[in-house]
């Protein structure tokens, strides 16, 4: 049981931090507790960069979110999503 509790209020806070990245403009491609996919819709990489890199600091001075570790790995130009298993794309 408890378990279950931790497991739930894990996903309490993780829908709510979806919501502080919908609030402050992205689209959710794909979201799991280990990897989180956004649309920032910037044109350049270097836009892409500064918007994601603002976004993080917001979040992390919101005191629910100051212990979570979020850090940029990769950048798509264009990506082709249809699952976890099943995308491409153009690295950036």
């Amino acid at each position: 049981s408890l378990h279950k509790l931790l497991h739930g209020l894990m996903k309490k806070v993780f829908f709510q931090l979806l919501a502080e990245f919908k609030k402050l403009g992205s689209k959710i491609i794909f979201a799991n507790f280990n990897k989180l996919i956004i649309c920032t819709t910037k044109k350049t990489i270097d836009d892409a960069t500064i918007y994601c890199e603002f976004i993080l600091n917001n979040i992390k001075q919101k005191e629910l979110f100051s212990w979570i570790d979020i850090t940029l790995r990769r950048f798509w130009k264009t990506l082709l999503w249809m699952d976890q298993a099943n995308f491409g794309g153009i690295l950036g």
